[in-house]
């Protein structure tokens, strides 16, 4: 089956949209607890419609006449499957006129909306994938074939995949180890500057002083106003000053 075989059917269904965007339309003046579903539907029809007339214009381009499409090829049952499901839409929107209340109510419940919608987004898909020569050629195929084609690239896929998560795993690893060698780097700088500011090992003397300490010692501090006002940065000076005679535990505090 040549692409232009296929072209009648793809040009009558972006006809057919055309008339249920049409039909759809009609509902929106007298409709008034619907308008919302009403506007996706019509946003979803236009958008299926546009996907048709591009897939139209493709199929009769130079580009798509050496493709064969088998009469039992993904895009031609795809294409079935798109005109049936238009027609039972139009049919359920055509009802409008034919008495006085069809005009005021929308025939299509909430439930059968969702499927709409989905059918029609599935479709619109189909479409767009069909819009490149690569798209176009694995659709001419059966649905076993482009499975076939499918699984292929999804194993490919996965084995990218790997490379891609081991790729991540060795930069990250990479990463640390520069993490790393950058903190010690920095420990080494550190322990340089403070041995250079003083030889005394604070570490030692903190461990000395805070041994004898009983619990609660000094918490006064941390509930005085100069304290409070240091600590939240709302002193207009930035240095807290503790002073007092040789052993009134300004070291316990500190």
């Amino acid at each position: 089956m040549d692409p232009f075989s296929l072209v009648f059917d793809i040009a009558g269904l972006v006809g057919l949209a055309t008339t249920t965007i049409r039909f759809a339309t009609s509902y929106m003046s007298g409709v008034k607890n619907g308008k919302e579903s009403i506007s996706t539907l019509i946003t979803e029809l236009e958008a299926l419609r546009i996907n048709l007339a591009s897939l139209d214009a493709f199929l009769r381009s130079d580009s798509a006449k050496d493709l064969t499409f088998q009469p039992t090829s993904v895009l031609r049952s795809c294409t079935t499957a798109c005109e049936n499901s238009l027609k039972a839409l139009c049919k359920k929107l055509g009802q409008v006129g034919e008495s006085k209340t069809s005009r005021f109510l929308w025939p299509i419940s909430e439930k059968d909306h969702q499927k709409t919608m989905q059918d029609l987004r599935n479709f619109s898909r189909w479409m767009q994938f069909a819009l490149s020569i690569d798209g176009c050629s694995l659709l001419s195929r059966t649905s076993n074939d482009v499975l076939k084609v499918l699984e292929g690239q999804f194993e490919h896929f996965k084995m990218l995949q790997s490379l891609e998560n081991t790729t991540s795993q060795l930069t990250d690893a990479v990463g640390y180890q520069n993490r790393v060698l950058q903190d010690k780097s920095s420990a080494k700088l550190r322990e340089r500057i403070l041995s250079w500011l003083s030889e005394i090992s604070h570490d030692q003397k903190h461990d000395s002083v805070r041994q004898p300490r009983v619990a609660g010692t000094g918490s006064w501090l941390l509930e005085e106003p100069e304290f409070l006002k240091w600590r939240d940065g709302t002193s207009p000076l930035n240095v807290l000053w503790c002073h007092g005679i040789q052993g009134s535990g300004k070291s316990v505090l500190t």
